[in-house]
């Protein structure tokens, strides 16, 4: 599977430069040298995938039940929360279900990677629960920042799987 991202380089000698690129999951990057497009760009390795750290938890599930309440101005509003989309519950008004609080089985579900070389941010995926069905097909998919004053998490998407 791949996604596109534009990434701006800086310059210490001049203007930062913005380059597109193509990236892949972890499967593709173990693809033989052949199999693989030059412009392959390694993210993180899936092999090092974990348990969301207890320090983010709190964070998490304070933005899983705004997620929960549909509150996008309390997302908005939250220094610990970056929105990073311009309509972070469209999936959610559309799903047949109400999501609701995380459970904390949900943890268990929940996957966190290190990112490769940048040790301070941690890419999350987080399976969503609804009162119809408990597990739904929702997943909120962010990267955490740890930084010295707490940690913040900016949503990349919250989508059906």
């Amino acid at each position: 599977m791949a996604a596109m991202a534009r990434v701006k380089i800086p310059s210490a000698s001049g203007p930062s430069t913005c380059i597109t690129m193509h990236l892949y999951t972890a499967s593709r990057m173990h693809a033989s040298a052949a199999d693989r497009p030059s412009n392959l760009v390694r993210l993180h390795d899936m092999s090092e995938t974990q348990a969301v750290p207890q320090r983010f938890r709190p964070v998490l599930s304070a933005l899983i039940d705004m997620i929960a309440e549909g509150d996008v101005a309390a997302m908005r509003a939250d220094p610990a929360i970056r929105v990073g989309v311009s309509d972070p519950l469209l999936w959610v008004r559309d799903y047949p279900g109400a999501v609701t609080s995380l459970p904390p089985q949900g943890w268990d579900l929940a996957d966190a990677v290190r990112a490769c070389g940048q040790p301070e941010l941690w890419p999350v995926v987080i399976p969503l629960w609804t009162g119809e069905e408990g597990r739904s097909d929702l997943s909120l998919e962010a990267t955490i920042e740890n930084r010295s004053e707490g940690p913040v998490v900016e949503i990349g998407s919250i989508h059906v799987l």
